[in-house]
């Protein structure tokens, strides 16, 4: 049967009412009457014979049949006298029509279809239907697709392979595995190399590597790379290898934002930490350690730390950091006048950072800002205020030369949070500088005092002396019992007055931590009898009786220093007079044993 009879046989099975229509669906040849179908009409017949064929329904060609015939008689009766040509051509088809009726008819009953010309628009059906599926799926996916001839090195690639990296398919035709490796980028090839061989090697199953590629443009994106070999030589070598592409730097920029977020964290709370534990000789050390870090890790050039003063208007640097190459931009401003600069000096005061990308993006007010900036060469800069209660204690900031940086809302907030502990650190830095100055004021008062002290104690104590030494010459003399009693007095008196005044000098020891405790034998019962004769006339005058009780079993020597232990009594015993204005006063005086073979006396 004839492709042309196969086509009407179809149209007529499927049972189409309009069948005027289908007799016009030739393709009219000038000067010739043949009918010449199309391949997308006779997949299209084939389909629609398909149909038929499941319905496997001889009634419907018969009732198509009829409807042609009816059709037919409708159609030739509508044409006019000029379309003799078509008249012509239409009963010519309308023949073929019938002809190919017949021919259905029977093939039905026998079950006959053709089954060479069945196969092969079925298989070549399945093939168009899987091709544009596949093609779908991979316009849907929106991924590029490679192949790769391993032998030649010839790379066939799609429009979405090339337009990834901003080309167009001419400008990348004819392209090779070469030229494919040029545009990796020089960090990843090496690890491209391995892949492909632990893949031939058989230790992958498939292909999967992340690259970068340069753009067009000369960025660099990300590419996912998938792929297998498909066909092989007879001695096992790779031939082709198929693959896809796809565009992943939207990802991995994710993933990199929140690395990188993790990384600041921690390297704030670390910095943090230290700030806390700073004390004043390290807060400084600690300081050059955070602009350094802080700085390396956003890939800047220079940092700086300018400290304001309460009371001044004029910050001053204290701390700064230079990339290797790169000049210090505020050379000449270590002490700026931030009335020049208004607008950032507003923003400041208002605890807001200062972020500019570039030069051009400052507001129309700014201009000794932007002039600044161009002066020094900055293309992008970070600045955080520094809070000291309600007012500007200061701002420290970063600044990129070399290239462009673009701040992420993660790292103006995390050095915002950073700049809050060291206002802290200085805050408290400051306390403790100011702290250390009064200590260091009431020192000097101190050594000055114990200066004065030692000087009048050395003046009041020569003529002291000059008291105790003629007093014993009195006693030399030749006087009455009672003369003798006063003259004793006057004389221990004159030691006792003698100790305070070496306790004075002890008191500028003990304070220049070199007080020393002498050591020598010394009678107890003595040194009490002397104590309580020094301050009972006192005590009789305020008719408070005063005595001491010593108790016998002590021992009547005993080693240390007894002119501290006679001024510890005196000092007990002057207040116990001066506070007692009536009764009696008693010094007891008791033993309490031994304690590691010393007497413990109470």
């Amino acid at each position: 049967m004839r492709f042309k009879d196969f086509s009407w046989a179809v149209r007529l099975a499927a049972g189409e009412n309009e069948a005027a229509a289908a007799l016009v669906r030739f393709r009219k040849v000038k000067n010739t009457d043949r009918y010449e179908p199309h391949f997308a009409d006779m997949d299209q017949d084939f389909r629609l014979w398909l149909k038929c064929r499941e319905k496997n329904d001889s009634s419907l060609i018969l009732k198509a049949a009829a409807e042609l015939e009816a059709a037919e008689s409708r159609t030739m009766n509508s044409v006019s006298f000029e379309d003799k040509d078509v008249v012509r051509l239409l009963k010519q088809e309308s023949d073929r029509a019938h002809g190919a009726m017949l021919v259905l008819k029977t093939s039905a009953e026998r079950a006959e279809y053709l089954p060479a010309e069945e196969t092969f628009f079925r298989l070549r059906l399945e093939a168009e239907e899987q091709s544009k599926r596949l093609s779908n799926i991979i316009e849907g996916t929106d991924v590029g697709t490679w192949e790769w001839h391993i032998d030649t090195g010839e790379v066939t690639i799609n429009e979405r392979w090339a337009g990834m990296l901003g080309y167009s398919m001419d400008e990348l035709s004819p392209f090779t595995v070469g030229a494919w490796g040029g545009l990796i980028h020089a960090d990843d090839r090496i690890a491209v190399d391995r892949k492909l061989d632990a893949y031939f090697q058989g230790e992958d199953s498939l292909m999967d590597i992340e690259v970068r590629m340069q753009h067009r443009d000369g960025s660099w994106i990300w590419t996912h790379d998938r792929g297998r070999v498909f066909e092989w030589d007879a001695y096992g070598h790779p031939l082709v290898m198929y693959g896809s592409h796809s565009d992943i730097t939207k990802r991995k920029k994710s993933e990199q934002k929140i690395q990188n977020r993790i990384v600041l964290e921690k390297m704030v709370s670390d910095i943090s930490s230290s700030f806390v534990n700073a004390t004043i000789g390290t807060l400084g050390d600690k300081i050059d350690y955070m602009l350094e870090v802080t700085a390396l890790f956003l890939l800047v050039d220079r940092a700086w730390l300018f400290q304001t003063d309460e009371g001044s208007r004029r910050p001053r640097l204290t701390h700064s950091w230079t990339s290797p190459g790169v000049e210090f931009g505020f050379n000449g401003m270590e002490n700026p006048d931030m009335e020049l600069l208004p607008w950032w000096n507003n923003r400041l005061n208002r605890h807001l950072p200062i972020m500019i990308d570039r030069p051009g993006a400052l507001p129309p007010e700014a201009t000794e800002e932007r002039r600044w900036c161009e002066k020094n060469h900055t293309s992008a800069l970070l600045c955080i205020p520094l809070m000291v209660e309600d007012r500007l204690g200061g701002f420290f900031g970063f600044e990129s030369v070399k290239s462009r940086h673009e701040w992420t809302d993660d790292e103006v907030s995390l050095l915002m949070l950073l700049g809050g502990t060291l206002s802290d650190a200085l805050a408290r830095h400051r306390m403790e500088i100011e702290i250390l100055k009064a200590k260091e004021t009431a020192e000097q008062a101190s050594r000055a005092k114990s200066e004065f002290l030692a000087r009048m104690s050395h003046e009041i104590r020569t003529p002291l002396n000059g008291v105790i030494g003629m007093t014993g010459l009195l006693m030399e003399t030749d006087m009455d019992q009672e003369q003798v009693r006063f003259a004793e007095i006057i004389r221990t008196s004159g030691e006792a007055l003698l100790a305070v005044i070496n306790d004075i000098l002890d008191y500028s020891k003990i304070e220049a931590g070199k007080l020393d405790l002498e050591k020598m034998e010394f009678d107890l019962d003595r040194l009490l009898e002397e104590t309580a004769e020094m301050l009972a006339v006192k005590a009789q005058m305020k008719g408070v009786e005063f005595f001491y009780d010593l108790d016998l079993s002590l021992p009547s020597k005993l080693t240390g220093d007894p002119g501290r232990l006679r001024q510890i009594l005196i000092n007990l015993i002057g207040n116990a007079v001066k506070f007692t204005d009536q009764g009696s006063i008693v010094v007891r005086v008791r033993s309490e044993g031994e304690r590691d073979g010393r007497p413990v006396i109470r």
